[in-house]
């Protein structure tokens, strides 16, 4: 997946759970507001997962340029 993707399925994710919140909010019935925040709930940890997939390649990308220039330095 291009960067681009990846951001804006974080984003996507985000904007979801905040949706549901909203839901949640004006709901009358509990049960369906304890599910609705069930639900922003898991949209936040699908964007939080995707945020640190998303640093973790970051930083094994920068980690294998820094040994390329290591190595060239030598």
């Amino acid at each position: 997946m291009s960067v681009l993707a990846d951001f804006a399925r974080m984003r996507l994710y985000r904007t979801r759970a905040s949706e549901f919140e909203v839901l949640a909010e004006t709901e009358p019935v509990s049960d369906v507001r304890f599910r609705y925040r069930i639900i922003a709930r898991h949209y936040r940890e699908l964007a939080d997962r995707e945020e640190r997939a998303d640093k973790a390649r970051v930083t094994e990308h920068l980690d294998l340029l820094r040994a390329k220039r290591r190595e060239a330095a030598e």
